[in-house]
């Protein structure tokens, strides 16, 4: 099945900027990606019950907008050795 969605100018050039970041071709590339990743993982793999911890949709929106600013940052191909920072910390 297929489907067309619509997105922003805006939002296709920073997916277009984390495609080519991660050496990717597209936008069409980086969704597969994304497709496959996401079903590999079970779909609650690493999920965090919010409303548990007391926090509202409205409040999951604001921190969502807040986190925002530091996306790009986040998607740069050097933030990857974050990624196993626990590890080398513990090894040390």
């Amino acid at each position: 099945m297929s489907q067309t969605l619509i997105i922003s100018d805006e939002l296709y050039q920073q997916l277009t900027l984390i495609a080519q970041r991660r050496g990717l071709a597209s936008v069409e590339q980086l969704l597969e990606v994304w497709q496959a990743t996401a079903t590999a993982l079970p779909s609650q793999a690493g999920a965090i019950d919010l409303h548990s911890l007391g926090i509202d949709k409205t409040q999951v929106a604001d921190l969502r907008a807040r986190l925002r600013a530091f996306a790009e940052d986040w998607e740069r191909p050097e933030m990857d050795v974050y990624d196993e920072y626990d590890n080398a910390r513990a090894a040390v």
